[in-house]
């Protein structure tokens, strides 16, 4: 390594400060270590600053018996709540019932016993569920009246009120620990060097050229690129698609979340906001530039026609269309659906002091923050 090129030298660099690089920086700041946060465009940009803001609890996960991560999600959940009071509130969700199947009363409330048993043996106390007949659920949401004739089933997950202000709350913890973060600087390669590595980035036009022990690849969708010393595909079995929620004006109904099926029958899912309602999430597949992914208004009104007269007391149609929340999902190539090959639980792929991190889920980024710092602190030994 030429020393006389070097700008700077770090223990850590971390590439991307979407929501897992911001809490991977965070976190390796809070232990002391000498870290830098690199990004192409803007802090929480993207895929970030685009989801359907539901730090989920993981109750989902038990109709395939998922339980250690109905567990990690509970205490994930739980932790944000106590790190970010300010910036979540509770969100109450309604699943319509069926009169049969994994979905009627029965299955239902054992999996809620469960789900509140597994919540006390993690020491959390998961707030009240319960079943509710068709009358219960339209006085506690008014929006659902005829679109559950079997009743619904309610739970309380969170809501995250803005991606915005978690990710400048990160940026800024990060930065009152010692951190330093360069906007606007896209990575042009990454070098292993002896047993340390060689970072170029362009800031403002000027190359800088930075030493680090570690490299931690947070760089979502562009996380296979050559740029990022991942030639050989840091991930190999990914491929990508466009994520999608629509977004509306209006909302007199305070908070909420129900699950809606459209005429094919799968499932989406309707959330309340301050004023709007956003409906999502639609997958599409993509193989383009990251950086200028789009929805063509084809697509948009395709999806829009999925739910036409499925609640009459929601009006989802262009005339009250806001805006599109947009971003790029990691999918597992090898299966046939996108649906179904979403990637779900992170991925980590680690190659010496080059660690890559891949996931999709918002409610877990402080737990695989502390899984990146351990192996960076276990390789430091």
């Amino acid at each position: 390594m030429d020393a006389s090129r070097v700008n700077e030298s770090y223990d850590l660099i971390v590439v991307g400060a979407g929501i897992s690089g911001l809490a991977v920086t965070r976190q390796a700041a809070n232990k002391g270590l000498k870290v830098l946060l690199i990004e192409r465009a803007e802090i929480g940009a993207a895929t970030s600053d685009n989801s359907l803001r539901i730090i989920h609890g993981g109750f989902r996960y038990l109709q395939n018996l998922a339980i250690a991560r109905v567990i990690f999600s509970l205490k994930e959940q739980a932790r944000v709540l106590a790190e970010f009071p300010d910036l979540v509130r509770e969100l109450p969700c309604f699943l319509p019932l069926q009169k049969f199947g994994l979905k009627a009363a029965l299955p239902l409330n054992c999996a809620r016993l469960i789900y509140r048993g597994l919540g006390l043996a993690a020491g959390i106390v998961v707030p009240k569920s319960e079943l509710l007949s068709s009358a219960q659920a339209t006085e506690k949401l008014p929006l659902l009246e005829g679109a559950v004739p079997h009743g619904a089933f309610l739970w309380t997950d969170l809501q995250l009120l803005s991606p915005h202000l978690l990710h400048s709350r990160l940026a800024e913890q990060a930065c009152a620990a010692g951190a330093d973060i360069s906007i606007q600087s896209p990575v042009t390669n990454i070098e292993a060097v002896g047993k340390e590595y060689q970072v170029t980035c362009k800031t403002e036009g000027i190359e800088r050229v930075l030493r680090t022990k570690f490299v931690v690849n947070c760089a979502g969708p562009w996380a296979n690129s050559r740029a990022l010393n991942a030639a050989s595909s840091t991930f190999p079995a990914i491929g990508w698609c466009r994520a999608f929620n629509l977004v509306f004006e209006g909302n007199s109904y305070g908070s909420f979340g129900f699950a809606l099926a459209a005429a094919q029958g799968r499932q989406y899912f309707v959330v309340g906001r301050d004023n709007e309602i956003a409906v999502g999430t639609e997958y599409l597949p993509f193989d383009g530039d990251p950086a200028h992914v789009e929805l063509t208004e084809s697509e948009i009104g395709t999806f829009l026609s999925r739910f036409e007269g499925r609640v009459r007391a929601l009006s989802l149609s262009m005339n009250s269309f806001k805006r599109v929340e947009l971003g790029v999902l990691p999918i597992t190539v090898t299966k046939n659906s996108i649906e179904s090959s979403l990637v779900g639980a992170a991925q980590i792929a680690q190659r010496g002091g080059l660690i890559s991190l891949l996931s999709t889920k918002y409610t877990t980024f402080l737990g695989q923050a502390d899984e990146i710092i351990a192996r960076v602190e276990q390789e430091m030994r």
